[in-house]
């Protein structure tokens, strides 16, 4: 619901002014929450791994919602889902040992679904594939979910604080850089609240099970983004009106059978 809101906003203000305003708005809750319980310092390298995951989690925000904005939902969100699951999950091999079986067969067969949804309807459709976007923001949530998950102080909120000031500064310095628009229209401020408001408490729910659980069981969280992106190609048909293939529900079930076995 994040994403498409986000992606919904960026269809009426650009990508980069979204991410812009939607940052700081679960940077508040997150300093209220983090005051209340008291949590008002972090160890060196769990500051560190925050600023990473701020500076890589906005980035692929802006190339993600800029694909959703284009048209190419149906391209974007199955590949940037399933690669920013895949990376966590290679990671956590590296880290913590080899996945299960079950758990890499469900993963190869979820990457070769998405070969089949991304086909797109009218091959002489004109414009941007939104392949090159999707893997930017593919690989962008994949490192915020590495970066963040190596939090281990115990902290929920303050880890948050510091994403959320990392990545209003990189998206500030980057509007003043390239002096791109930063307005938001009056249509997209509803969005952006709930995209900034529903990624804040995804972060945290990601934190507190990173802290729980070893990363390979826990990649089973980002695992799930596919799952959820697969509500984008439903509102993609029913409301934004985007023809699918007429093979493209069978392999959104082979695609969703994939990640749930690599769970």
């Amino acid at each position: 619901m994040a994403d498409f809101s986000g992606g919904l906003a960026s269809r009426r203000s650009p990508a980069l002014a979204v991410v812009l305003f939607s940052q700081p708005l679960g940077g508040v809750l997150a300093v209220a929450l983090a005051l209340v319980l008291g949590e008002t310092s972090l160890p060196p390298a769990d500051i560190l791994w925050s600023l990473l995951a701020g500076l890589s989690g906005p980035t692929a925000l802006v190339f993600f919602y800029r694909g959703l904005a284009s048209g190419r939902m149906g391209v974007v969100a199955p590949v940037a889902g399933v690669l920013g699951a895949a990376i966590p999950v290679v990671v956590g091999s590296v880290l913590q040992g080899q996945p299960a079986p079950i758990q890499l067969a469900g993963i190869a067969l979820a990457l070769g679904s998405v070969a089949l949804v991304t086909r797109t309807v009218d091959g002489a459709r004109s414009g941007p594939s939104g392949l090159g976007l999707a893997l930017i923001a593919g690989s962008g949530f994949g490192a915020f979910f590495v970066f963040l998950g190596q939090v281990g102080s115990g902290a929920a909120f303050a880890p948050l604080v510091v994403v959320r000031i990392a990545a209003t500064l990189l998206m500030a310095a980057v509007v003043v850089v390239s002096r791109s628009p930063w307005r938001l229209s009056r249509a997209s401020i509803l969005p952006a609240i709930v995209a900034g408001t529903l990624d804040m408490g995804g972060n945290l729910g990601y934190v507190l099970a990173a802290q729980q659980g070893r990363s390979p069981d826990v990649a089973g969280i980002p695992r799930r983004a596919p799952q959820l992106h697969l509500t984008h190609g439903v509102h993609r048909q029913v409301c934004q009106r985007e023809r699918a293939l007429s093979d493209q529900p069978i392999d959104l079930r082979r695609r969703a059978w994939g990640m749930q076995s690599s769970d």
